[in-house]
């Protein structure tokens, strides 16, 4: 990331200082206003989280009742009463991740919280923490990757120590473990704690006060279970914060502020019995007084961009430390200035998202202030209308801005590739326009498309534009006082997306576009020819080719037309349109269909619009919208729907946003491709499947690893092809599905292939297609899934071998495999129990065979 240097020369010297690169900009410049109407006297706190949509705060209202405010994008906030926190309660706690929000609070020196599995929409009835007369005090809560909610917090009765709570059933009711560091700590100790959750890993950093006020880490591997408390040092007291790597879980930071100045300490080996730790930064000229505010956060991003705000306790203005490299080099920088905090407890939050950073603060005048970009944004180019009101469009690759300066702009562009285009405003629910299309060559008199359809104005039109031809869209304000703003519009060819191929495999709908390709259920096959139209073959006892009968189809035979992409699950089918629209049918006893029962279905459902990705797992569904929000329904016994419980939905429910594409293995482990190709995982991992290192379910999306272009899963296994072409292989290895040589499982990704173009897989085999247009595989042979006229599994030792050559496409089922070869001829091998393999026959077939051709 690169930074400008600015010298500038003062009469006291050299001083250098920085300009912040593009995460850090916005966090010193972009101020929103989150809330208003907040307490401004001493005692107020602020709480910031992020679940899976929305970035959330808590904080107390001048009125002595406590609030939230919500924001899925931190450019529009809403705050709402929370009802069942009692009036004068004080709050002292937030944690949110995927679903789940939870706030805690004390009243009367008891400690309660109330939760929310919708994003904090509604919560539950106040529950218990701790008994009453304890005089307890929350110091951190945490959400962990398994949904399961870790509260850290101290009594202050006559035992003055540090305690830990836990609830596996969002929160509903909680075990307490007290005193649990009294194997290691003196009788007052717990203060300034923190608790981090990431990894499968719990870290807490706090001081023992009666013991030199030393600093000490825990750790916990086990969900709080057990832990390892480590002696780090002395220190003279002040406050602590915590950050833990967002990719390594054995590297964390601490940033210390007392009276000794700023430390900021770099731990390694941190999961060990014996931690290393070494000062990054210090400044002991920053010195707080007796009657100061000490102010400390630190978060690291997820380019590892570490980040430092402290309040400076001379100046009383927020300033902002940052380093690229580890802690080796630092950077500085104003943040805001002037701050009145008026207690010790005043409080302030920063959040990292992905790779920015959000920093709430209150402005000591009942405001609640967001530092940071607006979350999912892209940058826009902002154009201003001439004197006429007529604007000239440069570029279309890229959303951009229209200055409405008057109140009927005229935007006039041209295309470079003939095709059916979408122009759609961004911003119509904040800033209602009406626009409609023109071609002036022709006449001004004839709309040739508009977003008004005689009763309702929409955020969009579509029309099939042709190269060469000026045209000119006209956008009308619908609300005088919208004069002024910025309105963001994105002109999109569909086609032009649709058979978009990246440098690899980044999405099933994306790529494919208008070029054939073939598609694999667990027990049948499907071809989808280039203009649409869906064939297959096999297994159709729940209704899965959507045809009106339950019948086998023993050949290819000809289904729905005008598709993009077909993806099967063990017995329900998905269905993208090439107008982006996702119905489904099949199987519906775990209410994957979505039409509100669970009924099979033998027709197409329209489940939703604007769908660019869908997966299909045993009994639920993923799917990804055009605005990166990932939906889910289904079965979910295994978390696999990542809404943070194990309950079962029959409608879809949103449990993420800025996804790119969405994949699912042949059980119950989902996955989600973010936009900057970052991977996260949740449902079954029994078998390691989500590369984790551990072993239990995962209820909550959460990061696997990064620069993935695509997912195949198998019943326990999973293969990632990254950006760069080479794969890596997580889960069961019992059949060396792996491909790493041996058979022993693998509970983290390991790297086993390069120079990949695509890869898929079967229950126990694993096949990946080289750029050359051979196919390799890996793992069980049992049915003869090779190819190689043979049932005969390879030799442990062996990783991949040759298996087809010539092929385009390849997609695998339970232990069947279809193959479109460059020729356009259809291929298959292996299981054909149920006519998967189009050639009328059933049993087993160890030999390819040509049994379709395009």
């Amino acid at each position: 990331m690169n930074k400008r240097l600015i010298t500038v020369i003062c009469i006291v010297g050299l001083i250098t200082c920085y300009l912040p690169g593009a995460n850090l900009l916005e966090l010193s410049v972009r101020e929103t206003i989150a809330a208003t109407g907040a307490q401004i006297d001493a005692g107020n706190r602020i709480f910031l989280g992020r679940s899976a949509g929305n970035v959330v705060i808590a904080y107390q209202g001048a009125d002595g009742k406590t609030y939230l405010s919500r924001s899925p994008d931190n450019r529009t906030w809403s705050s709402s009463l929370l009802e069942g926190i009692p009036h004068g309660a004080y709050l002292q706690g937030l944690a949110a991740a995927g679903s789940q929000v939870v706030v805690g609070y004390a009243i009367l020196g008891q400690i309660f919280t109330i939760s929310s599995i919708d994003e904090g929409l509604n919560f539950s009835v106040p529950v218990a923490v701790t008994p009453p007369q304890q005089n307890a005090s929350i110091q951190d809560m945490a959400i962990d990757e398994r949904g399961v909610i870790h509260i850290m917090f101290h009594r202050h009765n006559s035992y003055w120590d540090y305690n830990y709570a836990r609830s596996e059933d969002t929160g509903k009711s909680y075990r307490t473990s007290l005193d649990f560091t009294g194997y290691t700590d003196s009788n007052s100790t717990g203060y300034s704690g923190c608790v981090q959750a990431a990894h499968g890993n719990l870290y807490t950093l706090y001081q023992d006060n009666n013991d030199a006020f030393a600093v000490k880490l825990g750790v916990s591997k086990d969900s709080g279970e057990s832990w390892t408390i480590t002696r780090l040092g002395p220190s003279s007291g002040g406050r602590l914060s915590l950050a833990a790597n967002p990719q390594d879980p054995d590297l964390l930071y601490i940033a210390a502020f007392n009276i000794d100045g700023l430390t900021i300490i770099k731990i390694t080996e941190a999961t060990s019995s014996s931690p290393k730790f070494s000062p990054v930064y210090g400044d002991g000229n920053l010195v707080p007084h007796e009657q100061a505010v000490v102010s400390i956060h630190i978060a690291i991003a997820q380019d590892q961009t570490l980040t430092v705000i402290y309040l400076h306790p001379v100046t009383g203005s927020y300033s902002l430390l940052s380093s690229h490299d580890g802690g080796n080099s630092w950077e500085k920088s104003l943040l805001s200035t002037n701050q009145t905090p008026t207690n010790f407890l005043w409080n302030a939050e920063l959040l990292p998202v992905a790779d920015e950073f959000l920093f709430a603060r209150s402005d000591g005048r009942g405001n609640i202030i967001v530092h940071g970009p607006e979350i999912g944004a892209k940058k826009v180019q902002v154009y201003t209308p001439d004197p006429d009101g007529f604007i000239e469009l440069q570029s279309m690759s890229e959303p951009f801005g229209i200055a409405m300066t008057l109140e009927m702009p005229m935007i006039l562009f041209s295309i470079p590739q003939s095709g059916m285009y979408d122009i759609t405003h961004l911003d119509q629910e904040t800033i209602p326009l009406y626009f409609a299309l023109y071609d002036p060559e022709q006449s001004l008199d004839i709309i040739l498309a508009e977003n008004y359809d005689g009763s309702t104005v929409s955020d969009n039109l579509r029309y099939n534009l042709n190269e060469g031809i000026l045209y000119l869209l006209a956008l009308i304000i619908l609300d005088d006082t919208d004069l002024g703003q910025t309105s963001r519009f994105s002109i999109t060819n569909l086609e032009k997306e649709a058979t978009a191929i990246e440098q690899y495999k980044s999405s099933a709908p994306m790529l494919l576009g208008n070029e054939h390709h073939v598609a694999a259920g667990m027990f049948n096959s499907f071809v989808i020819s280039s203009s649409g139209q869906v064939f297959a073959t096999g297994l159709n006892s729940w209704g899965q080719f959507a045809d009106g009968s339950t019948e086998y189809k023993k050949t290819f035979s000809p289904l729905v037309s005008n598709m993009n992409d077909v993806v099967s699950g063990h017995g329900h089918t998905l269905y993208i349109s090439n107008d982006r629209i996702l119905y489904a049918s099949g199987r519906n006893v775990d209410g994957q269909i979505g039409d509100g029962t669970k009924q099979d279905r033998l027709s197409l459902f329209k489940l939703a619009d604007d769908v660019v990705s869908a997966a299909a797992g045993y009994g639920h569904t993923l799917f990804v919208k055009t605005d990166g929000s990932v939906w889910a329904l289904g079965a979910n016994n295994r978390g696999q729907l990542g809404d943070g419980t194990t309950i079962a939905k029959t409608q879809p429910v949103k449990i993420f946003d800025g996804a790119h594409a969405v994949f699912s293995n042949n059980r119950n482990s989902s996955f989600i491709l973010a936009s900057d190709g970052s991977l996260y995982g949740f449902g079954d991992n029994d078998e390691g499947q989500l590369g984790l290192g551990q072993q239990s379910p995962i209820l909550l999306p959460s990061y696997l690893t990064d620069h993935v272009a695509y997912v195949a899963g198998g019943s326990s296994h999973t293969l990632l092809l990254l950006q760069d072409g080479s794969v890596m292989a997580s889960g069961r290895n019992v059949q060396g599905q792996l491909g790493t040589g041996n058979t022993e499982t693998s509970y983290k990704f390991t790297k086993v292939a390069e120079r990949v173009k695509d890869i898929t897989v079967c229950d126990h085999s694993s096949f990946l297609l080289m750029e050359n247009g051979m196919v390799r595989a890996s793992g069980s042979n049992k049915y003869g899934e090779f190819g190689t006229d043979s049932t005969k599994t390879l030799p442990m030792s062996t990783q991949f071998v040759l298996v087809f050559e010539d092929a385009a496409d390849i997609s695998g089922g339970k232990s069947h495999v279809v193959v479109l070869k460059k020729d356009g001829t259809i291929w298959t091998t292996g299981l054909n129990d149920n006519y998967q393999l189009g050639d009328t026959s059933q049993g087993f077939r160890t030999k390819w065979r040509t049994v379709f051709d395009l």
